[in-house]
């Protein structure tokens, strides 16, 4: 993979001076492909975290959440660095903002159990 990315890089830096847009694509596939081969290699840490959930008895649905935060974290990062690199950091700011409040959104439920845990240990 690294073999890779310095190819990708070097092939951006050539298309930069000569077709800027074709930059940008080598860029995002790049990226498409590294993600893609990183999912592909999580796939048995998922399963692990999913065994020591149940081992532990820790909720399924809790689990979700957390592996859905890590992709939103991951995504929006991503996106805004492909921003960033377009030149685009108003776009990026955004693009962060908007995962900001999705990990809020996602992470709600637990928030309210939280609270559920507190009040009944407070009677």
């Amino acid at each position: 993979m690294v073999g890779v990315g310095i190819v990708a890089a070097a092939l951006t830096l050539v298309f930069k001076q000569y077709k800027p847009e074709y930059a940008m694509m080598v860029s995002l596939c790049c990226t498409v492909l590294f993600f893609g081969v990183l999912l592909g290699e999580m796939v048995p840490a998922f399963a692990m975290m999913r065994q020591a959930a149940e081992q532990t008895g820790v909720s399924a649905s809790y689990v979700k959440i957390l592996l859905k935060c890590l992709g939103v974290c991951y995504l929006t990062e991503t996106g805004s660095q492909i921003c960033k690199e377009a030149g685009q950091t108003s776009a990026a700011f955004q693009l962060e903002l908007c995962g900001r409040v999705m990990i809020l959104l996602l992470t709600l439920p637990l928030f309210e159990r939280l609270l559920e845990i507190v009040v009944a240990l407070l009677k």
